[in-house]
């Protein structure tokens, strides 16, 4: 029976099969044997990961981007030059590394374009 009123933190070290083992080895609850309650709260649709059967069979790895944008201007000849940059850092890293520089990668910078805009074709490019 499944009871989710407390959660309960494990090690990953101490998990050994994933669904698909669990699945070849029998020893998952067949539908009828979920509680009322597992049902109500939809935990037997949400197995497998659904990202998983899109993935079909593929390695399957979450990339945590963090995309900013920045209006800035450049004062050259007396003009004001105003544009949008945009830029990404990947929050994957471990975070001596995020605290450097070098790891925020400009991605575009436009005089017209908004950074709504930027982040659309951006998002497209990644998709």
């Amino acid at each position: 029976m499944v009871n989710d009123s407390t959660a309960i933190l494990i090690d990953t070290h101490e998990l050994q099969d994933n669904y698909y083992d669990l699945e070849s080895k029998n020893l998952l609850p067949s539908n009828w044997e979920w509680s009322e309650q597992a049902h109500q709260a939809g935990y037997n649709k949400q197995m497998p990961n659904l990202d998983r059967i899109q993935a079909n069979g593929d390695p399957l790895y979450a990339s945590f981007v963090d995309y900013f944008g920045d209006d800035v201007s450049r004062n050259q000849s007396k003009s004001w030059n105003k544009h949008r940059n945009a830029h990404v850092t990947h929050w994957n890293l471990p975070r001596k590394l995020l605290q450097q520089e070098f790891h925020t990668h400009f991605i575009s910078t436009s005089p017209n374009a908004s950074i709504p805009k930027q982040f659309h074709e951006f998002k497209k490019t990644i998709e």
